[in-house]
């Protein structure tokens, strides 16, 4: 009993301060009403949903766009196999040109749905298509001449060949692939192989103006690419003294690339 009677003063105490502090009481008190708050707004706890989404779809689409370069590289890469340090080996693409397209076609719209193009994919896949289309009309084109029997006919077909060949020693950023193993001979025989088959249009007469203006026009974009190829390679030398050091003995060509 006597621990009751001393008791009961202290946990009357507790209960008038519990009041105090719930009911706020006193005008001029400068207590705040304590009130539980469950979920401050703007407030979240645990991870945010909405950003976790948000960042997943940039990962998922980031990797979507680096499989469709990747897939457009390999495609690059695999058209090239068609091309030897001789010749583009067209009755072989012929056969399997619809394959390719359908390849291709299938590439392309992975590049189109991917929302990420900062990596410049568009760019690479029109190149891709460029090249393809190119591979497509110049069979097209060698099977006619390598059948026909009017002046110019092998040329433009020697042409066509070689016009080829320099596009597939473009890696994919356009620019000479210097990972090709011995790059720079296989440039400077392809120069000299240009220079040949530009002598010898010249000594045939008689060419059709159609076949004169298609050789020309081969031969322009050809030159274009060697010219840029020898830059990027770095060779200094003239076209007639690369020829000369190589074969010992060359056509007299006055018009370097």
């Amino acid at each position: 009993m006597k621990i009751l009677i001393y008791l009961f003063p202290t946990f009357c105490l507790l209960v008038a301060a519990e009041n105090l502090l719930i009911n706020n009481i006193g005008p001029n008190s400068t207590i705040t009403k304590l009130n539980r708050v469950d979920l401050l707004e703007g407030f979240h706890y645990g991870p945010d949903k909405k950003n976790q989404s948000s960042e997943k779809l940039e990962i998922s689409d980031a990797m979507k766009a680096q499989k469709a370069k990747m897939l457009l590289e390999w495609f690059l890469r695999d058209l090239k196999l068609y091309v030897t340090d001789t010749d583009f080996d067209y009755r072989a693409f012929e056969k399997n040109v619809a394959k390719l397209r359908h390849r291709l076609a299938d590439t392309e719209f992975q590049v189109m749905s991917t929302l990420n193009h900062d990596d410049g994919l568009e760019k690479l896949a029109a190149n891709v298509r460029k090249v393809f289309q190119i591979f497509v009309d110049s069979a097209d084109r060698l099977n006619r001449y390598l059948a026909s029997d009017l002046p110019g006919h092998d040329e433009i077909y020697s042409i066509i060949q070689l016009y080829v060949r320099a596009i597939a020693m473009k890696n994919p950023q356009e620019m000479l692939d210097r990972q090709i193993v011995g790059v720079k001979r296989k440039l400077k025989r392809l120069l000299c192989s240009y220079m040949d088959v530009e002598a010898d249009f010249k000594q045939q007469a008689r060419v059709p103006p159609g076949m004169q203006a298609l050789f020309e026009l081969y031969a322009k974009e050809a030159r274009i690419m060697l010219s840029a190829f020898k830059s990027q390679a770095g060779i200094q030398k003239k076209d007639d003294q690369i020829c000369f050091e190589m074969d010992g003995v060359h056509k007299g060509h006055t018009r370097g690339v």
